[in-house]
């Protein structure tokens, strides 16, 4: 009998448990909170990154007028701001998506995908932040490197020819010699 009754009882525990793995988990409005106040995290640092390429955007124009653009290395550092910026408006683009999204994942009701949804996301605001900040952390240090240098000699205009000195009061003019 007691062989019976454990036996029993470890079939009604493994059903529960087996049970209980197929009901939706109710902490899907937690993690759908948690993934948007994740998102609002890294808004505030996209924010703080596109007020730092701004700020290296107006030294690189500064310093291509007061260089005339004649300094090295311009035209890279020019091309590795404009990839940065345009990586930010990517970021900006999936932060500004990610509450749709999310409802989405979470009317679907599926655990699973809603949590490869947020861990999606957030690691593409991460790893898409880093790769921003590298390139600006590059044109920052070309920036200050540039701005040390001394700016480029202002072109010298060519020099004028002479011109004679004026023939003095009651001489007479030259004679041209005969051809």
């Amino acid at each position: 009998m007691i062989k019976h009754l454990a036996l029993s009882s470890f079939l009604a525990l493994g059903l529960a448990l087996s049970l209980a793995g197929c009901q939706k988990s109710p902490d899907l409005g937690r993690v759908k909170e948690e993934t948007l106040e994740l998102v609002k995290v890294h808004v505030k640092a996209l924010d703080q990154l596109q007020r730092r390429s701004d700020a290296l955007l107006q030294r690189g124009q500064t310093l291509g007028a007061k260089t005339r653009g004649n300094s090295q290395g311009i035209a890279d550092a020019g091309r590795i701001l404009t990839e940065a910026r345009a990586k930010l408006d990517q970021l900006r683009g999936l932060a500004q998506s990610a509450p749709k999204s999310v409802e989405e994942a979470m009317k679907a009701g599926n655990d699973e995908e809603m949590y490869k949804l947020s861990d999606e996301m957030v690691e593409k605001l991460e790893d898409g932040a880093t790769l921003v900040r590298a390139d600006l952390d590059a044109v920052e240090q070309w920036l200050a490197i540039a701005e040390g240098r001394p700016a480029p000699a202002a072109p010298v205009p060519p020099p004028t020819p002479p011109t004679p000195p004026p023939a003095a009061a009651g001489s007479a003019a030259p004679v041209a010699p005969p051809n």
